[in-house]
């Protein structure tokens, strides 16, 4: 069940949204012909070659700017059957196999709005199937074009190995937390940002459904949760340095990715210097909580745990040394970016822990 309403569409029509390279306004999706099912399967590739977005159906444009709103008729009114359907026609006519996609149907009166989210793919480029011949496309201002041979030649070519397509993944999110251009805003305070990606995040075994409440925040009861274009996210409110407005969150995709971000990890100066291991293993327990929760015994592995502490010049941090219970000198850091030891492996949650505590036992000549 789709947590949209009818505001979410007419909201565009209100602020006159113009289409854009991520966005596509349609007055209906006709799936009845073939060449209605080839379309539809274009549009879809054509974002996830290019950084994503959504296609918003019920939506009239003039001139790529939205105008009215014009929900349409879906076929004997079944909101399932026409899902699956979109998903069998990526199934049948995408390859390689597309992951990331979210089809969301609203009722409006006997009518339907619709929305299909998109995200970036990193397993790319992805082509529609004609018989024996293949359409590769981008997005380019508001249209889908074809990618040239060139084009598609360095697509394939600047694929980079699946490690470093997990690293790539990270640093866009960090660089994206960091910018301020996630679904929550968050002040210019110390952040941090962790992923607990699997393996096959690029092709998952299986998409996740993420239902309400089925995300959340381990050290919170006190949290809301709203769907997002590629997944679901869990909200909380800041609490330390500041009262300005602004939010902590953990994120899970449909690909099995968890995305924990937290601005409240620094201690306010006249506190005792932030524990940095602490902080790290806090990470890590909100990253796997959600990844056993969602997945149970059947997570996903070998995974990746990649932790990134980014606006840190001009902090406090000591180092717990877990065997003595003593806190190490403070260290005042003159570095913008601090990163956690990388992880990857066959990982639970307490083989992360042991290693992660080695790693800063190591660091500080403690073995």
């Amino acid at each position: 069940m789709s947590d949209l309403t009818r505001d979410f569409f007419e909201r565009f029509v209100a602020e006159r949204r113009e289409e854009s390279t991520m966005l596509d306004f349609k007055g209906n999706i006709d799936l009845a012909t073939r060449d209605a099912k080839t379309d539809i399967a274009r549009d879809i590739v054509a974002l996830a070659n290019s950084a994503g977005g959504e296609i918003i159906a019920g939506v009239k444009e003039e001139k790529g700017v939205a105008v009215d709103v014009c929900p349409f008729t879906i076929p004997d009114d079944n909101a399932d059957a026409f899902t699956l359907c979109i998903e069998n026609i990526m199934r049948d006519r995408i390859e390689p196999r597309l992951s990331g996609v979210r089809i969301d149907t609203v009722p409006a009166e006997n009518d339907f709005y619709v929305r299909i989210a998109v995200a970036r793919s990193f397993a790319g480029p992805h082509a529609v199937r004609h018989g024996a011949r293949f359409e590769f496309l981008r997005r380019a201002n508001r249209q889908n074009v074809p990618m040239d041979y060139a084009g598609v030649r360095a697509a394939f070519l600047a694929q980079p190995s699946l490690l470093d397509r997990i690293r790539i993944f990270h640093t866009d999110r960090v660089n994206a937390v960091r910018a301020n251009e996630v679904e929550i805003p968050l002040v210019e305070v110390p952040t941090a940002v962790g992923h607990l990606i699997p393996y096959d995040f690029l092709e998952p075994v299986e998409v996740l459904s993420l239902e309400p409440r089925s995300v959340h925040l381990p050290r919170s009861s006190a949290f809301s949760d709203r769907p997002t274009i590629d997944g679901r996210i869990a909200i909380e409110p800041g609490t330390y340095m500041s009262s300005s407005p602004r939010a902590s969150y953990v994120k899970v995709y449909r690909t099995g990715v968890v995305e924990a971000v937290d601005a409240d990890f620094v201690k306010p100066h006249y506190e005792q210097p932030t524990v940095w291991n602490t902080a790290v293993l806090n990470m890590c327990s909100s990253l796997f909580e959600n990844g056993e929760h969602l997945l149970g015994d059947s997570v996903r592995r070998p995974v990746a745990a990649i932790i990134t502490f980014g606006g840190m010049k001009g902090t406090c941090f000591s180092v717990k040394d877990p065997h003595l219970y003593r806190h190490l000198p403070e260290c005042n850091v003159d570095t913008f970016t601090l990163a956690a030891p990388e992880v990857v492996g066959e990982l639970d949650r307490e083989a992360l822990s042991e290693i992660l505590e080695g790693q800063f036992r190591s660091a500080d000549g403690l073995d």
